[in-house]
């Protein structure tokens, strides 16, 4: 509704006379009706109030609706202004910047340090974004120097968000021991790979689970042939374990003594037999409690791992 409507009362002795009236005149109105003996409430367009109070001067606006009419209800409030005013700055401020960083790649290793690339070139989490252009200089200045370990690098502007995905330099040189097709030794959400020979059958954010197969050693050729290429690398995913510690104790120290060094104890446990490229992602308390001598202590973790055994 963009017009201005005014919702008037007028008392009127004659409503078939005020009727006419205003069809002879081009007097809009609608939505007529008697509230009162003599009484009548009805709408009317702006154009059209104003010609009825040129021969009616007992008319009473009940209240006008319309845009319009809100936005002039708004700007009578000098502290309603400034909202919306600050209101349209906040908004052009968080727009122009970045919100979300999503990296993709091949290479577990390489996530920290394509991370530290673009932070040195000020993409970052609530730093402002670039254009278009910009991104594509950065682009071409991360992989020019860092030549030697990427060999494809891909950034791109997503709304607020940055998609950026790369590929490991592959080195001549390498020489593997090649092995089988790999399998999924436990349940887990794909997180990345770092697959330098194989046929990958699953995608990242793929929930897969034991036993399931993750790269082929076969490779199917466009001409429907079988190629054993073998398998090599790693397969990182997100697993989770719950673990309940519930046993007699005898400790003098603090609870908060005990809750962290019970906890430290717990996380070196799963921990202990990880690469460098395996970790704990989150953990999560669920419950934590010391009764008669005895601790029960209950922790959800979720971890990256890599889930690939021949």
């Amino acid at each position: 509704m963009i017009k201005q409507i005014f919702f008037c009362k007028i008392r009127i002795f004659d409503i078939a006379s005020f009727l006419n009236h205003a069809h002879n005149n081009n007097i809009h109105v609608y939505q007529l009706r008697k509230v009162s003996e003599y009484t009548y409430t009805f709408k009317t367009p702006s154009s059209s109030y104003k010609k009825i109070i040129k021969y009616y001067n007992n008319i009473q606006i009940i209240k006008k609706e319309g845009i319009i009419s809100i936005i002039i209800s708004l700007l009578k409030y000098k502290t309603t202004l400034i909202a919306m005013v600050l209101s349209v700055c906040f908004y052009f401020a968080l727009s122009s910047r970045i919100w979300s960083i999503k990296i993709y790649g091949d290479s577990q290793q390489l996530y920290s340090f394509i991370n530290e690339s673009l932070k040195k070139h000020e993409l970052y989490i609530g730093g402002k974004m670039k254009n278009v252009d910009e991104i594509s200089k950065i682009q071409s200045d991360i992989l020019y120097d860092s030549y030697n370990v990427i060999e494809y690098l891909s950034i791109k502007i997503n709304g607020c968000a940055l998609d950026v995905n790369f590929k490991k330099k592959r080195s001549e040189s390498e020489t593997h021991e090649f092995k089988g097709a790999l399998y999924a030794i436990k349940d887990g959400v794909i997180k990345s790979f770092d697959i330098t020979s194989g046929e990958k059958v699953v995608k990242i954010n793929d929930y897969v689970k034991k036993g399931d197969l993750l790269v082929s050693d076969i490779l199917l050729t466009d001409y429907n042939k079988e190629v054993y290429v073998g398998t090599y690398g790693s397969v990182y995913a997100y697993t989770w374990y719950y673990v309940t510690i519930d046993e007699k104790i005898n400790y003098a120290g603090s609870e908060s003594e005990l809750f962290a060094n019970t906890l430290l104890s717990i996380k070196s446990n799963i921990s202990q037999n990880y690469t460098k490229e395996e970790y704990i992602f989150e953990e999560n308390v669920l419950q934590f409690n010391i009764s008669n001598n005895k601790l029960f202590m209950q922790v959800h973790f979720t971890c990256v791992e890599n889930i690939a055994k021949e």
